[in-house]
């Protein structure tokens, strides 16, 4: 027997919580959104719409094999509704969190006119559209105050938490597996 931390019963080593999987697939999770996102501003995509919903087949991605691997491999191919979106939920705060932290990182230090070239692009995107000078002046009043750091980062971290919280209800109610057995029963 060695000496770790970890304590056995019957040999076998105690099963990982349901936290700290989500929080590893959580990690990784995060950690391809930010290289996608990175990905996209270095080929100077990040204004294409519908690239950025590649941001929510990732975030899908990352709760049902994090919801899978809990079931399948940590705890004995069963897991309830409830405990297949605490994983959801989970992961989706911590991903809201850190995708918030990447924005400041992002807009502070490695792209400081980052924010400045988004408005430039959005002021272009509206007179391709022929929208009058007027109309332009009070779209881009509206969005140069969104996008100011502390609401860009609130509304990354709450966006990223919402969505992430509908595709665990979604999820969960797909992945969900109920132990019927009789020893079931009696665990959570």
């Amino acid at each position: 027997m060695d000496n770790t931390n970890e304590t056995t019963v019957m040999g076998e080593t105690p099963k990982t919580s349901l936290f700290n999987n989500a929080v590893k697939y959580g990690l990784y999770t995060a950690a391809a959104l930010i290289l996608m996102s990175l990905l996209l501003f270095a080929l100077n995509l990040h204004m294409v719409t519908w690239l950025s919903y590649l941001q929510y087949v990732i975030l899908i991605a990352g709760i049902v094999m994090a919801t899978i691997h809990y079931r399948d491999k940590i705890n004995g191919g069963y897991i309830s509704f409830g405990k297949a979106f605490q994983t959801g939920l989970y992961i989706s705060l911590l991903i809201g969190i850190l995708m918030a932290v990447y924005l400041w990182v992002y807009y502070a230090l490695i792209n400081p006119n980052g924010i400045q070239e988004i408005m430039e692009m959005s002021e272009q995107m509206l007179l391709d559209k022929g929208f009058s000078d007027e109309m332009i002046d009070a779209q881009l009043a509206v969005t140069g105050k969104m996008m100011k750091m502390p609401i860009l980062n609130l509304m990354a971290f709450v966006g990223m938490t919402f969505w992430g919280i509908i595709i665990s209800l979604i999820t969960s109610a797909i992945l969900k597996k109920n132990d019927d057995s009789f020893n079931g029963a009696f665990q959570q």
